[in-house]
């Protein structure tokens, strides 16, 4: 049997368009389910862009993350209410010298709000309830699973 845990890949470029990558959950049993997520807001979505609280994708600065399987309900805008934490939180990371910090970062359904600031946003609600199924059958006997984030420049 298999340690689950997930990535997520996404191409950072500047559109004005939404950028979608791919969110992969590995199970214990061997089998992958991957869909399509996203991260950051439409013309925010550079690799320079994990700096910007708000509007930039999940920093892969500080990967690997840790993801919390735990469901939590949220009224945060564009979340759809039903998330899961991405651990640590706050982020603290520093590039060129400079410090930066991101709060709140989520797996979450992309829900009325094109993008997701900061957060990894599944797109369709379909392939987000799909995740919960397995993240939910995965929990309590795992707490928390590793998250890979890689942003392709």
């Amino acid at each position: 049997m298999l340690i689950p845990n997930a990535t997520f890949t996404q191409r950072a470029a500047l559109s004005d368009e939404l950028i979608a990558g791919e969110f992969c959950l590995y199970l214990p049993d061997g089998m992958k389910v991957i869909v399509p997520a996203t991260s950051g807001c439409p013309g925010h979505q550079t690799w320079q862009d994990q700096m910007v609280v708000g509007k930039g994708p999940i920093p892969d600065i500080v990967s690997p993350y840790k993801l919390q399987l735990a469901p939590v309900f949220s009224d945060m805008k564009g979340t759809g209410g039903i998330v899961f934490r991405i651990t640590p939180d706050p982020i603290n990371f520093a590039h060129k010298g400079v410090k930066y910090q991101r709060t709140q970062i989520l797996l979450h359904h992309d829900a009325n709000f094109p993008g997701a600031a900061g957060c990894i946003g599944i797109v369709s609600w379909e392939h987000f309830a799909l995740i919960c199924n397995h993240l939910i059958l995965l929990y309590p006997k795992y707490q928390e699973i590793e998250l890979g984030v890689l942003l392709i420049q």
